[in-house]
């Protein structure tokens, strides 16, 4: 959804629509709405923190990460969708 294609760029047009429509094949409009929210979000969190130099972790926390847990695709995406409104169907807008 980030991707700079989606902007589209000088001789190239926009692919926000196209994007958008892919999208109402899987969300409603508010999960859309929520989506776009916290992707933004992010970006701008990552993109201050970035200009700012803020390290969010130190080094020993992040150094912890590195030994995570394998996490099971299936088992991931199931979790996700029950936090999700529709009930594991997509509504399509």
């Amino acid at each position: 959804m980030t991707l700079k294609q989606y902007q589209g760029a000088p001789g190239r047009p926009p692919q926000h629509r196209a994007a958008l429509e892919e999208l109402k094949k899987y969300y409603s409009t508010t999960q859309i709405v929520e989506l776009t929210h916290s992707v933004g979000f992010s970006n701008y969190w990552n993109r201050f923190t970035d200009i700012l130099e803020i390290d969010l972790e130190d080094q020993e926390s992040v150094d912890k990460g590195k030994h995570g847990a394998v996490i099971d695709v299936d088992q991931y995406v199931d979790y996700m969708s029950t936090c999700w409104w529709n009930d594991h169907t997509p509504t399509g807008g």
